[in-house]
């Protein structure tokens, strides 16, 4: 799975492609969790039973890998 968080297109504009896109108003490392999260819970539905994820952005991944901590608050936990 790829993911990227990024909400406008290097030019400025809103993107309009087919993509999941449900992150408005929200920061950019935001938008990225919530393209993750969007992507595992996707695959959880369509039962894949090995995901590798692929992203652009260092801090995210190193998150995700346990080498950086979550310090925001909103990003540790998720109702």
């Amino acid at each position: 799975m790829y993911f990227d968080g990024a909400s406008r297109s290097p030019d400025g504009e809103k993107q309009s492609d087919p993509k999941i896109n449900q992150s408005e108003g929200c920061s950019n490392n935001e938008a990225e969790y919530e393209a993750i999260i969007a992507g595992l819970e996707l695959s959880l539905k369509v039962s894949i039973d090995d995901l590798t994820i692929y992203g652009d952005s260092e801090l995210i991944i190193k998150q995700l890998n346990g080498e950086y901590q979550i310090r925001k608050p909103n990003l540790i936990t998720r109702g």
